[in-house]
């Protein structure tokens, strides 16, 4: 049991920072947002862009994975 806790801290851990980071993003988008709002939504949207392109070369990922090989 303590290997498994070892293996998915750095995980967990991980996760938080990344938490962390987002909060720190939308804290700033909100002080952002009431000196300029243009600004905050151009932030806004660039992050959702680069999130959405993740999750899709993760989605292409697992499509390549999922494809049968010719070989069988």
């Amino acid at each position: 049991m303590e290997t498994k806790i070892k293996k998915t801290l750095p995980k967990s851990i991980a996760l938080l920072k990344e938490q962390i980071e987002d909060n720190k993003m939308f804290l700033n988008m909100i002080i952002h947002d009431m000196r300029s709002p243009t600004v905050s939504i151009k932030l806004g949207l660039d992050r959702t862009k680069d999130l959405l392109e993740e999750i899709m070369a993760g989605v292409k990922v697992l499509e390549q994975q999922m494809k049968p090989s010719r070989e069988e």
